[in-house]
């Protein structure tokens, strides 16, 4: 008997030269967390879709509770990887993030939540940056970060 399985609601594609640019993160934990806020949404079906320019080696001993998938393509910047990964995603919707990001305790339901309403064709979604550096700082404050986190953490503006 042949069981097919249904394509996922969402896709995270996470890029990781972000990671490696700013050296100030865990992609580990990062990954980590992400996968847990996609496990949060169950019965909707997630994926984590990892793009990097070079291989990721221990994606089978992460723990995640969610499918994750690598697709590497060498030689590609920023953009070039997050488009790669658009092409390959499975799910209706498509986030995009960077392996220097975590999720806010609800973001992923927050974000599926918005797109129960046929009429909305796309969410964007706010940044918290960790440390303490000037740059840092400005970068958490232009985006409003710190003042949208949370289960509440969309809000119309930010709804397409």
């Amino acid at each position: 008997m042949n069981m097919t399985t249904a394509p996922p609601e969402l896709t995270l594609v996470v890029e990781l030269t972000t990671a490696d640019i700013t050296g100030v993160c865990d992609a580990r934990d990062n990954l980590l967390a992400w996968s847990e806020e996609a496990s949060c949404v169950a019965p909707r079906r997630c994926e984590i879709l990892i793009v990097g320019p070079k291989p990721v080696r221990g994606l089978d001993t992460l723990g995640a509770v969610v499918p994750i998938r690598f697709l590497e393509v060498q030689g590609a910047g920023y953009y070039a990887l997050k488009n790669a990964g658009a092409a390959a995603a499975t799910g209706a919707v498509v986030f995009f993030t960077d392996a220097d990001c975590r999720p806010c305790p609800g973001y992923v339901a927050a974000l599926l939540h918005a797109f129960d309403d046929p009429a909305v064709a796309g969410v964007a979604g706010r940044s918290v940056y960790n440390g303490s550096s000037f740059l840092t700082r400005l970068n958490s404050a232009t985006s409003f970060g710190e003042l949208h986190c949370g289960p509440n953490s969309l809000d119309q503006s930010m709804v397409l």
